[in-house]
């Protein structure tokens, strides 16, 4: 997530040219990926328009990959928010991305891939705040939606070596 939580801020184009404007002081390229509260701007009628957006201020796809040496890094993103079905907060990875990462996964022939998502995989051992994220249906990628595809997934490729993310608030604890 970009920005901060003040009303008004997440997903607005004025938190969006404040987090450009920090990311090209590094005068380094970055691949970005989209969480929950970057399409929730107030300015924005729909995901599409927040998206659109987002995109335009980066000029990058809100998702990629990119090899480096022998390695493969992947970067997804949430493509909902007012649009989720059972939470707003739901991080959730279309049926286009998950079409793009089998092909991504497939033409890294075996070799190392390294995952970037907001929020973690379902049976990724990683501790959740029961009370806020498993009830609110918001702690796993796709948690309405077939939540346990992304770990077959790392089942089907173990050259899936690393998988970053965020969304649970919970970094002290790593």
């Amino acid at each position: 997530d970009l920005g901060s939580y003040e009303k008004g801020w997440p997903g607005s184009n004025k938190c969006f040219d404040l987090a450009k404007q920090y990311l090209d002081s590094f005068g380094i390229p970055v691949g970005l990926i989209l969480g929950n509260h970057d399409l929730e701007g107030d300015e924005f009628e729909t995901d599409a328009d927040n998206l659109d957006a987002w995109k335009a201020k980066f000029a990058q796809n809100h998702y990629w990959s990119s090899k480096i040496g022998k390695v493969t890094f992947v970067g997804l993103s949430t493509v909902r928010f007012r649009s989720n079905v059972h939470s707003v907060h739901e991080v959730h990875i279309d049926d286009e991305q998950i079409q793009f990462l089998e092909d991504t996964l497939e033409e890294a022939q075996g070799g190392p891939v390294v995952m970037f998502s907001h929020a973690p995989i379902l049976g990724s051992g990683l501790k959740a705040v029961q009370a806020v994220h498993v009830k609110n249906r918001c702690a796993w990628l796709n948690h309405s939606s077939n939540a346990d595809y992304f770990i077959s997934l790392v089942r089907r490729y173990p050259n899936i070596k690393l998988w970053f993310s965020g969304h649970f608030h919970l970094s002290q604890s790593y």
